[in-house]
């Protein structure tokens, strides 16, 4: 059984559900973009309207900027972290001398109005990818020596899905315009010693089938299993 540590979204958590009798998911840090997580900790809201604890404790884990530590804390003991930037593409929201990521959590929880926030940041940016990019390294300083665990998955997004069901935009945004934009976050990610794991794009296909429904980054089941056979074949040997 292999121990996983995964930084990023549905993406990565969902391979590890499919692949759970020899995938154990250690922790799961979601909804926390890449640029708050390298800013500086703010205390979380305690009063929200979201009634799961998880996404309670999702947007908790988004104030208080706490990935990096996470990551550090549990890479002795993990196997594997896997890592997808897909939450990135909500932007970040200036929050003083910090940044909050616009996940839908933050928007269901009924506690912007009660925040003095900047002007939003949106996603592919210059201004998003220059604060992005010194996030990346510090993201990569924060693994140090554990570097050779981690795999991104560079998750296309997809018009396409099985049985011809249509495949929702995300954020007014189609597929080929988010796969234009998060090119170069992918390129700086292998630049810097990533190991990035590109799914072919004939692979990027989605299903009403996904136990999530049908979206852009809500695959077949088969694109997860090609994920984990490239892991499996280029993962440390123990």
């Amino acid at each position: 059984m292999l121990n996983v540590t995964v930084y990023g979204s549905c993406v990565s958590r969902d391979l590890v559900a499919l692949q759970k009798k020899t995938m154990n998911c250690i922790d799961y840090v979601a909804r926390q973009s890449l640029i708050s997580a390298a800013s500086k900790a703010q205390e979380p809201m305690l009063d929200t309207e979201l009634s799961s604890k998880f996404q309670n404790e999702m947007l908790a884990g988004d104030f208080r900027s706490d990935a990096f530590q996470r990551l550090h804390t549990n890479a002795t003991e993990s196997d594997l972290i896997l890592i997808d930037i897909i939450d990135d593409r909500f932007g970040v929201y200036p929050f003083g001398e910090s940044y909050i990521t616009p996940s839908a959590e933050f928007a269901q929880s009924g506690v912007r109005q009660s925040l003095q926030l900047g002007t939003h940041i949106p996603f592919g940016t210059d201004e998003h990818f220059e604060l992005w990019m010194p996030a990346a390294l510090a993201m990569k300083q924060s693994l140090s020596e554990n570097m050779a665990k981690c795999f991104v998955l560079s998750a296309p997004f997809t018009d396409a899905s099985l049985d011809g069901t249509i495949v929702p935009e995300a954020l007014f945004r189609n597929a080929t315009v988010w796969n234009q934009q998060y090119a170069r976050y992918y390129d700086h990610l292998g630049s810097i010693g990533f190991n990035v794991i590109r799914l072919p794009s004939k692979m990027a296909v989605s299903t009403k089938y996904h136990q999530w429904g049908v979206a852009p980054f809500h695959y077949v089941e088969g694109a997860y299993g090609w994920w984990f056979d490239r892991i499996v074949e280029t993962m440390p040997k123990m």
